[in-house]
């Protein structure tokens, strides 16, 4: 007789072999034969003016197995080239044997089945959802900030410049993409947003789109409310936020959307429909040079819409004061990723050491991941070897929870990076009075990009970077009271609030 209890003798041996692996395992067949009894995936559109026949029903048949064909090509077309990089385009190696043609690089993906009909269509127009009922444009400006991280969006909320014109109300993609997939699961994850064909208007499920989004206002009625009620919503980053407000937004809503560095490196923006954004963000000019090279779509993009804002650092947070022996301390900051290049920062000491024995360099923040590749192991080899022949310089401060005490007792801060957008951890290690050293980001450095951020502070090489640390030390009070005034001038919160500002009411103008 079939024993139809869940835990029999041979699970339960399964469960103490592995409990976590036996949950997951559960887990996993539960949802598919969930995925399997919803209706909507499974039949065939009937909407004539929707149709394709890049995609086989096997292939869409759930947002499973659509997601997991597409995951499964780009890592056959480029994970598995460079080192399993799930973009490899933010591999220093990998960007400069491309940086000639950013664009060829994503050919393969975007000439896939699966790319092509993710791709915005220009003759494919696809319908806006949410019927707007709150088209009342009194009063403030009503802000929906839709995104996965609030961080760089949360103080400029909280500005007194801002505030007496603009109302912001959080909408967290997370939680939407996170409750579709484990709380309903009924319905596709809005995570997949980018390779379930259902999601985007593609695919032989197109037609019943209405459906998924009705459950959308169902299950998240405050979401759905708070798109309805804003007048602009702003997409912080170019991934699935962006993506899906360009395609799905109500016609009367403005859109505003900010890409900050990464999402330039990866395949997200060539799904994003530029023509539905009203005004774009960059927080470096290098960035956008970098999107109109990689993104074929973003290139019709009208320049007078895009817009440089900076990172902001709310200086009133820092303290200015130094003890004596700041002058010969070099503070590098989130220092745990080849990307930064501590290295480097440990030739610059070893230099230093060599002239004075006073120079010290200081790390905070979190040590190395374990390896995932032979590059990236061979580099922790070499600086692990580098940092015990000057252990007696070091100072490893792992995590710090009050930077304001850590910087006190250091004089210079040290940047070696590949790559940056712009390099928080430098502006605010000057807004304390530390003098950056920065070397030009060598994966940018066609774009100049440190050098046009940081006008006086960039060099070429590690000669450049001792000497202008020796030049300093001797004039150290006189040019750190200058980078505090410099830095407060041109990276203030008031200044990016007052763009900011300009920008909402720019775009509720148009």
């Amino acid at each position: 007789m079939k024993d139809n209890k869940f835990f029999t003798v041979r699970k339960m041996k399964k469960l103490l072999r592995n409990p976590k692996l036996f949950f997951i395992d559960s887990y996993n067949k539960r949802f598919s034969k969930t995925h399997k009894m919803f209706p909507v995936l499974n039949v065939s559109t009937k909407n004539s003016n929707i149709t394709s026949n890049r995609y086989s029903k096997e292939d869409i048949s759930s947002p499973v197995s659509f997601a997991n064909k597409f995951i499964n090509d780009t890592k056959q077309m480029y994970q598995l080239k460079y080192d399993g990089d799930i973009y490899p385009l933010l591999n220093e190696r990998v960007f400069k044997a491309n940086e000639e043609s950013l664009q060829g690089f994503w050919n393969p993906l975007l000439d896939s089945d699966l790319g092509k009909g993710l791709k915005i269509e220009k003759n494919n127009t696809i319908v806006r959802h949410f019927s707007k009922v709150n088209s009342c444009k009194t009063g403030k400006i009503k802000v929906a900030v839709l995104s996965e991280n609030f961080h760089f969006m949360k103080p400029l909320y909280q500005s007194e410049i801002v505030k007496q014109y603009i109302e912001f109300r959080e909408v967290s993609f997370t939680e939407i993409s996170r409750g579709f997939s484990a709380q309903h699961r009924k319905f596709p994850s809005l995570d997949h947003l980018h390779t379930h064909g259902q999601l985007v208007g593609r695919g032989e499920s197109a037609s019943d789109i209405d459906k998924v989004f009705s459950s959308f206002a169902r299950f998240f009625p405050g979401n759905y409310e708070t798109i309805q009620w804003a007048d602009i919503v702003w997409a912080e980053w170019w991934v699935h936020p962006t993506v899906w407000a360009s395609r799905f937004l109500p016609d009367n809503t403005k859109l505003i959307t900010r890409c900050h560095a990464y999402e330039a490196f990866t395949y997200w923006p060539h799904f994003i429909d530029f023509e539905r954004i009203d005004k774009n963000i960059f927080v470096g000019e290098h960035i956008k040079e970098i999107a109109l090279e990689s993104f074929e779509n973003f290139r019709d993009f009208d320049d007078t819409n895009n817009h440089l804002i900076r990172n902001y650092i709310d200086f009133s947070n820092f303290e200015t004061s130094k003890t004596f022996n700041a002058r010969f301390h070099i503070g590098m900051v989130q220092w745990g990723d080849s990307n930064k290049n501590p290295l480097l920062a440990l030739q610059v000491l070893e230099k230093l050491v060599s002239i004075d024995s006073r120079f010290k360099m200081k790390f905070a923040g979190l040590p190395f991941n374990k390896p995932t590749n032979e590059i990236e192991e061979a580099y922790q080899k070499l600086f692990e070897g580098k940092a015990a022949q000057l252990s007696s310089n070091i100072e490893f401060s792992g995590f710090v929870d009050d930077m304001n005490v850590w910087y006190k007792d250091v004089g210079f801060v040290i940047n070696c990076s590949n790559r940056e957008s712009q390099s928080v951890s430098v502006c605010e290690g000057a807004a304390t009075g530390a003098i950056p050293v920065i070397k030009e980001w060598s994966m940018l450095d066609k774009f100049e990009a440190a050098s046009k951020i940081y006008p006086g502070y960039v060099y070429s090489d590690v000669d450049s970077m001792v000497q202008s640390i020796l030049r300093d030390n001797e004039n150290f009070d006189r040019v750190r009271s200058n980078i505090i005034h410099k830095f407060r001038e041109d990276f203030g919160l008031e200044k990016t609030a007052k763009q900011t500002l300009n920008l909402i009411l720019e775009t509720m103008n148009r």
